[in-house]
């Protein structure tokens, strides 16, 4: 008889939640992994450390089958708030469209840093993919914006390279906060959480981008949603987001590379 019994699942197929705390709590008790299951999901995984956008924030596949879902959450929802959202700030202005997606970063990453049920940072990454969707548009558009045009491309390149140290270092920074500090885990969202709040009063007080009358001046507000390719911006939107979202799920959910979907993918051929 195995002197570790496996745990009574659900109905679900996933451990009870109460079992969530005590595996994300206590760093020293994190079983080692067991051999894939037939869709490839690793249980009883380490934590793994990923980089999003500037954002240290920790991903854990314990037990935990919901939670396989977070990342590809976090990567559709920043994918539609990108191309949305940067779209929108033409016409609703860049001020007003980057305190929200501070604001929402924020609520997003306080909210999945204080979670007790495992199913709970699966809905909060919506919030994570749609703040930090639009806070990665700063480089392309609030600080070029500062320059003349035919700068624009130099400045918007040299920002985005300043997330090369960031993602060599990712890993090391987000075990750190894991191995260092009272609320393991818990830090790689209390971290970014702090700064979207502190971008957050940034932007309120100093940040005043152009307005719509300023950049084109005599046209009416209401003239200009008129010329936009509406559908055309729905359904590039809704491409992109679900390719990225098809891809990850091969990625993490059901690994491509495993047997089982391998041959299924055979067989079809």
């Amino acid at each position: 008889m195995s002197e570790n019994p496996e745990k009574p699942k659900d109905h679900a197929g996933s451990i009870p939640s109460d079992s969530f705390p005590e595996h994300l709590e206590h760093k020293s008790e994190v079983p080692s992994p067991p051999p894939a299951n037939k869709y490839g999901d690793p249980r009883h995984a380490e934590p793994k450390f990923s980089y999003f956008d500037g954002q240290f924030i920790g991903i854990f596949f314990v037990d935990l089958l919901p939670m396989t879902w977070a990342w590809p959450t976090i990567l559709f929802a920043q994918t539609i708030s990108t191309v949305l959202f940067c779209r929108m700030s033409d016409l609703i202005g860049r001020r007003y469209i980057f305190l929200f997606g501070n604001l929402v970063a924020f609520v997003g990453f306080l909210a999945t840093g204080r979670v007790k049920e495992p199913a709970t940072p699966t809905g909060l990454s919506a919030l994570i993919g749609i703040g930090p969707g639009i806070q990665i548009l700063a480089s392309f558009l609030n600080l070029t914006e500062l320059v003349p045009i035919r700068h624009r491309f130099v400045v918007s390149g040299a920002c985005m390279s300043c997330f090369a140290p960031l993602l060599a270092m990712r890993p090391a920074i987000a075990e750190a906060f894991y191995k260092n500090t009272g609320d393991t885990w818990r830090w790689c969202y209390s971290f970014n959480a702090i700064l979207s709040f502190v971008a957050l009063v940034l932007a309120v007080l100093f940040y005043f981008s152009p307005t719509f009358d300023q950049l084109h001046e005599g046209l009416p507000v209401i003239d200009e949603p008129k010329k936009k390719n509406w559908v055309g911006l729905v359904a590039l939107t809704a491409f992109i987001s679900i390719l990225q979202f098809v891809l990850m799920w091969g990625i993490i959910i059901y690994r491509f590379l495993t047997l089982s979907i391998s041959a299924k993918m055979n067989h079809a051929d």
